[in-house]
């Protein structure tokens, strides 16, 4: 006997699976917005991964107030970026498994069900295309000050540190970004 979602398969947007007691259906726009979000995912923790970085160089040096304020930030930036992080996955879950399930959504054919996770995802996909753009910038902003870090402490210590902590904070300035990204995805989707 072939399910009704079986006899509705579109070659262009779903494959076809087997399993061990039957065939079920693998929708190819859900994969793709799945991958974009773990793409995403990635990319905050490995902007992360470069914050790290930049903290563990700036305590090589001697201590002065700009690489405080600049450890500063950046630990904060972090905290941000763990929190968009926490918030991404915690949607996934939601579109997987909402908390609140009505008796109505209980009953959705599974292929009606498919269809609400994928525009879930994709809609939360979609939301979170703005933070690619301000990841990358921020990407090139802690490859150039590792780079300087890398180059030689006492030239970041003498020349460089009070003008790229005014640069990012004056001209840049991801952390507000960030934050301001991040209470607006938690209000759009409250």
């Amino acid at each position: 006997m072939v399910s009704k979602e079986i006899s509705n398969f579109e070659p262009a947007r779903q494959t076809l699976y087997y399993s061990r007691s039957a065939m079920t259906l693998h929708n190819i726009e859900e994969e793709e917005a799945v991958k974009e979000l773990v793409s995403i995912l990635d990319q905050t923790l490995s902007v992360s991964a470069k914050i790290n970085e930049v903290i563990g160089r700036l305590s090589e040096k001697r201590v002065t107030l700009e690489e405080k304020m600049i450890r500063s930030y950046f630990h904060t930036l972090s905290a941000e970026l763990f929190s968009i992080n926490s918030y991404i996955h915690q949607a996934m879950a939601d579109i997987y498994q909402p908390k609140n399930i009505s008796e109505s959504e209980r009953s959705l054919k599974a292929s009606e069900r498919s269809a609400r996770i994928t525009s879930g995802l994709v809609a939360l996909s979609s939301q979170l295309a703005a933070l690619k753009t301000l990841l990358s910038g921020l990407t090139a902003q802690l490859d150039q000050l590792i780079k300087v870090l890398t180059f030689n402490l006492n030239f970041t210590e003498q020349y460089f540190e009070h003008g790229f902590y005014a640069h990012i904070t004056n001209d840049e300035n991801f952390l507000a970004q960030i934050s301001d990204f991040k209470n607006l995805l938690k209000t759009n989707c409250n």
